[in-house]
């Protein structure tokens, strides 16, 4: 986590750069940010639009639209497009920061059991303390032992019942546990919730990157008769080879995979962020992204659209001169793993929950696969 938060800013005073330290920064002072650089701190966008990559805050992997004066955070990542954000929190109170925070104070947190043993072990280090003492005279004279017998005996009940054990049966095994699933990614808030795990009856799950792959990959291409399909998808190819968009991204490695020649023999290209990517060959204007940014007119293939759409993927169109000509079909896949790891859960009696921020079709359509 410490290593995705930015140590440096560029800070813009009177429009002179300055790199300084994110500590350094105050609330209402401006920073630069360039394309593919992590945001260093939370602020508001007052010049500039872009998409950001939020996934290390929310997992989702669409990028997401931002615009003047929309709101900015530490740790993610500027996409597309050089902006100019006024800070509008301490670098120790961002959000991302707060995560951090969480994740440092887990360990401090006690458990039940660990709050049951600190109440207990003041009593039973003084009872053992006291068995002890009448170990050292008690058989002596009440079942003759010797000195030496006796006193080995004491001690050897001290050893065995010392506190030490009982009190470090249950930190160690909380830190150890925090600290080595950190290692392999899983964060725990703390080791209360560690424990309440032995008795867990249900467990929510989050879906995108967690239950799918958090990369979506196209599944499905249709044309309409006009054009030629290996044409038609170099095309579109070509054209989104020049967007970031991770959309745009499957379709090109899709058409990879099919052997598909990509060109660069454009006369313009625009991208449109939040919308597709518009470009001109050979005097005809092509469009790729969304179905309002392609045409509101005609779409015949909307038979497609519609049955895709029921099986929860999302939909990319193409389309020149007012018409759809092409669409394909997109979703993010369940992961191999989460069918065997729901089906174990379900086994030992714990009740499996989704959580998603898609349409009720899309989650529909993950929980039916998984």
């Amino acid at each position: 986590l410490l290593t995705l938060q930015p140590q440096t800013a560029i800070r813009l005073v009177d429009e002179v750069e300055e790199v300084v330290g994110i500590k350094s920064l105050n609330i209402g002072d401006y920073i630069l940010i360039k394309a593919g650089e992590r945001i260093p701190a939370d602020g508001q966008i007052v010049k500039g639009e872009t998409l950001v990559d939020e996934a290390a805050l929310t997992g989702e992997s669409v990028p997401v639209v931002k615009n003047l004066n929309d709101e900015v955070f530490a740790g993610t990542i500027n996409i597309k497009g050089t902006l100019v954000v006024e800070i509008t929190k301490h670098s120790d109170e961002t959000l991302f920061q707060k995560i951090i925070n969480l994740v440092q104070t887990a360990q401090s947190e006690q458990t039940p059991s660990q709050q049951f043993i600190e109440k207990f072990e003041g009593v039973y280090v003084k009872g053992v303390l006291v068995a002890v003492l009448f170990m050292m005279f008690l058989p002596h004279f009440a079942l003759d032992w010797s000195w030496t017998t006796t006193f080995y005996r004491a001690m050897i009940l001290l050893v065995v019942a010392s506190p030490c054990a009982l009190v470090a049966s249950i930190t160690p095994a909380v830190l150890s546990a925090i600290s080595n699933g950190a290692k392999s990614g899983i964060l725990v808030k703390g080791g209360i919730h560690l424990e309440r795990l032995g008795v867990l009856k249900a467990i929510a799950f989050d879906k995108t990157g967690t239950l799918t792959i958090g990369k979506p990959e196209v599944t499905g291409f249709e044309k309409i008769e006009d054009f030629d399909r290996t044409e038609l998808l170099s095309i579109v190819a070509s054209i989104e080879r020049y967007s970031t968009h991770p959309l745009a991204s499957a379709i090109v490695e899709y058409a990879t995979k099919q052997g598909i020649t990509v060109s660069s023999s454009f006369e313009q290209i625009d991208d449109h962020p939040g919308f597709g990517v518009s470009a001109i060959l050979n005097g005809s204007e092509y469009r790729v992204g969304k179905k309002e940014f392609v045409t509101m007119k005609q779409n015949p293939l909307i038979h497609f659209e519609q049955k895709w759409e029921q099986e929860g993927n999302t939909i990319v169109y193409v389309g020149t001169q007012d018409k759809v000509v092409a669409i394909f079909s997109l979703k993010d896949l369940v992961r191999n793993e989460t069918k065997q790891a729901l089906s174990t859960l379900n086994k030992l009696g714990v009740q499996t929950v989704m959580i998603t921020g898609d349409s009720e079709q899309t989650a529909k359509a993950i929980a039916a696969e998984s």
